[in-house]
């Protein structure tokens, strides 16, 4: 039976650095969320899950478009 484990980030806008800070059992700071999760796909983590939490918006890259400024996001892979 496969066996999976999961990694639960904190993903958090520091206005500050202008990039994302993500935490949790692994830290490190993006300057974009497809750079941050692209980060954890290399370390051969899947996201399953993305949520904001907080009600602090922030305008987005593209006019007409917002974002959070922290999230929850969830992953798992194969437990070796």
């Amino acid at each position: 039976m496969e066996q999976w484990e999961y990694e639960v980030l904190a993903v958090n806008w520091d206005q500050a650095t202008q990039t994302w800070q993500i935490s949790g059992a692994m830290e490190f700071s993006a300057s974009t969320l497809a750079e941050a999760f692209n980060h954890m796909g290399e370390a051969g983590w899947e996201m399953v899950g993305f949520t904001p939490y907080a009600g602090d918006l922030v305008g987005g890259a593209y006019a007409g478009t917002w974002e959070a400024r922290n999230y929850r996001a969830i992953f798992k892979r194969r437990k070796q």
